[in-house]
């Protein structure tokens, strides 16, 4: 026993939180175990208390209990890009802290620590001495305060569980829970969400075990009894995002930051979009080649730049649909059941015929398991798909523990009971509800995206009201946002304008208001635009935002939600970011409207230097876009370095077309979608933007 303990402390970049670590055994709950611990703080407020760190190994034998040889400090301060998300630049910073560690069976462990202005990460690294090692159970576990306020999902292989709310502390089925993500509000009133980043095919993925004997410990726990791998091996960074508001759980990218670069270099075919989906509103029409274009052709008319062919979909019509898409400028995506993919030369087979046929990306469904092996299967594909530019967006899948930072191409995963559910099970608990819907932002969308397939307006099992499904497409975030009703629906509804332009790729986001369970309000930008919606469970309600972060004025907007009799409408009136703006929910309603030009850069810098990205576009005015006339029909290609929307809009305000491009790419707008008389065209990325005038005759 260690005459004294030996600790150490790490502080977040603007010292708001502090990370302790302790060597010692008196005093120390799990010295049966092991001698290491840690704990958070949050200024003066306990995130975290007293928590477990350390291994048990098969190979070698080895109990878990690492002594402590030497320490280091460092700092990170990098900044990168993403094709999707929400916010497309980011600002890596952190202090490091690095325990080396003996554990006398010839094998150093070091333990990589991280402080955060918004959380703290912690990983294992297993190095020298061995060439392998097989780990049988990771003693690390997250001590949340009793008494904390927790929402937690069931175990389940695809994570599509209701997340479900308790006392930390009291009674719960300990058996049951609970897959990552999980959040609690504590005592002190300190926001915590837990969850694990970076896995690429060397380790499971983990959930909790609660102990009963010890309220509040969620220990992790390994997808099988044993994980082997070769030395040098990190493993998973385990993850708590922590902040005194919603707002630093919502907005936090830390899971990002914690994943590796981008193993793409050129990203310019990876293209976040909008994504017209049949499935759901006919099972059998992914067989239909007929059905299918008239997927395509509302997707052209719209302004979406993508159409889903999802299961049952037919070879023999796919050279024919991928023409007729092809023609009117929208993308394909295919389904695949992960089987039919999971040998290399069935992807290699797979993947050059869909590149013979312009496919732009693939939903790969049905994997269903978080073992070593599977977790190797998604990397293993993902590297396939990059190589055949091929985008990638995953069904009955593991929860998203931050893949988009090195892998740009996946652009979505589901891990969520989404709108899907509507067809499945006719339980109390089955369809998605308001209240989950209004959990959702602080959970499983909080640590990525999220393929929810949400504005399911003709379904007649819903609870929520029009105007709430609409507030969808800007609260849930996702790279591709399959939005799941049939074109004639979406053609009737008064919400058809607000659908053809709204994004899929955000610059930044912002949180409003809200609570989980109760409501939530975002606001996200794209370009100069700002997008603000919210959604609302239970009775109504009222709530005042304010947008300090937008450009001071007073803008007219169209702000969409629901009337006496529970309607979807839309209603003109005027926002004025200085001030509060109040906003009235119907019961289970929602609202969303669009603030145009409304970018400020002076108060919505993303803290790496709006400049950057100024100096990056390196573009502006009439040298950002090329407008070419090729037989009445217009040609539009973006200049502007990333991801640009293009926009075009006739003399009645009505939109043409809404797409984003990447540099070089081009839009091409029919003769037959223009109206005789003047178009205004509008490109915008970040703090680049020009608008043109078109005149068509």
């Amino acid at each position: 026993m260690r005459a004294c303990a030996v600790e150490f402390t790490l502080s977040a970049p603007d010292s708001s939180l502090t990370l302790a670590v302790r060597d010692d055994s008196s005093a120390n709950p799990f010295a049966a175990e092991t001698d290491l611990r840690y704990a958070v703080t949050l200024g003066e407020d306990t995130a975290l208390e007293w928590s477990p760190l350390g291994l048990r190994m098969t190979e070698p034998a080895f109990s878990g209990r690492l002594r402590l040889a030497s320490h280091t400090y460092s700092a990170i301060d990098e900044t990168y890009a993403t094709r999707s998300g929400k916010k497309l630049l980011h600002r890596n910073r952190c202090n490091e802290l690095t325990l080396i560690c003996s554990t006398g069976v010839n094998l150093m462990v070091s333990i990589v620590m991280r402080a955060y202005n918004d959380g703290v990460a912690f990983r294992y690294v297993l190095e020298e001495g061995r060439d392998r090692v097989a780990v049988s159970e990771d003693l690390s576990g997250f001590a949340i305060p009793v008494g904390s306020a927790g929402w937690m999902q069931e175990v389940t292989k695809n994570y599509e569980a209701t997340f479900d709310s308790f006392t930390v502390g009291h009674s719960m089925r300990f058996s049951d829970y609970g897959n990552f993500p999980a959040l609690f509000r504590t005592p002190d009133n300190a926001w915590v969400l837990l969850t694990e980043a970076s896995l690429y095919g060397r380790f499971g993925a983990c959930h909790f075990s609660i102990d009963e004997t010890s309220p509040g410990l969620y220990r992790l726990t390994l997808p099988q009894p044993v994980v082997a791998g070769d030395i040098p091996w990190a493993l998973p960074w385990r993850v708590a995002v922590i902040g005194p508001h919603l707002g630093a759980i919502v907005e936090s990218n830390l899971v990002e930051h914690l994943n590796p670069p981008s193993a793409v270099a050129d990203t310019s075919w990876i293209r976040p979009g909008r994504v017209a989906w049949s499935w759901w509103s006919d099972g059998d029409s992914p067989s239909s080649l007929s059905v299918q274009k008239r997927y395509v052709d509302f997707a052209e008319n719209i302004g979406w730049e993508y159409v889903l062919v999802d299961q049952g979909w037919k070879a023999g019509f796919m050279p024919e649909l991928s023409d007729y898409a092809l023609q009117r400028n929208v993308g394909l995506f295919l389904w695949y059941r992960w089987t039919d993919l999971q040998a290399p030369h069935e992807r290699a087979a797979a993947f050059s015929q869909l590149d013979t046929w312009g496919v732009k990306g693939i939903k790969v469904d049905f994997v269903d398991n978080d073992g070593h092996d599977r977790m190797a299967f998604y990397e293993d594909l993902l590297s396939d798909a990059a190589g055949h530019g091929l985008m990638v967006n995953f069904h009955g899948t593991t929860l998203y523990r931050g893949q988009r930072r090195r892998w740009p191409h996946c652009m979505t995963m589901e891990a969520v009971r989404g709108a899907e559910h509507y067809k499945f099970d006719a339980s109390d608990n089955g369809y998605p509800s308001p209240a989950q819907n209004c959990v959702l932002p602080y959970t499983r969308n909080a640590v990525g995206p999220m393929d929810y397939t949400p504005v399911t307006f003709s379904t007649p099992n819903r609870a929520t009201t029009e105007a709430h499904e609409l507030a969808l497409s800007v609260v849930f975030e996702s790279g591709l946002q399959h939005f799941a009703d049939k074109p004639d629906v979406y053609e009737k509804s008064p919400g058809y304008q607000f659908l053809a332009g709204v994004p899929a790729a955000w610059d930044n986001t912002r949180f409003l208001a809200g609570y989980p369970g109760r409501y939530a309000c975002l606001a996200r930008r794209a370009g100069n635009d700002w997008c603000v919606a919210g959604i609302n469970a239970g009775p109504s309600r009222t709530v005042d935002i304010t947008l300090p972060f937008a450009r001071p004025g007073v803008y007219a907007v169209i702000i969409y939600g629901d009337d006496a009799g529970g309607r979807l409408t839309s209603r003109r009136r005027t926002v004025d970011t200085r001030g509060t703006t109040t906003l009235s929910m119907a019961a289970n309603g929602g609202f969303c409207f669009a603030i145009e030009d409304a970018f400020d850069a002076e108060r919505d810098s993303l803290a790496m230097g709006i400049g950057r990205a100024r100096r990056n576009a390196g573009l502006s005015g009439a040298q950002a876009v090329v407008v070419r006339r090729q037989n009445g029909a217009v040609e539009i290609e973006s200049r502007v370095r990333g991801t640009a929307a293009v926009r075009v809009v006739d003399m009645k305000g009505r939109l043409v077309v809404a797409r984003a491009v990447g540099r070089g790419e081009r839009v091409l707008v029919r003769k037959d979608r223009l109206a005789a008389g003047v178009h205004v065209l509008s490109v915008s990325s970040g703090s680049v933007r020009t608008t043109r005038r078109l005149i068509h005759r």
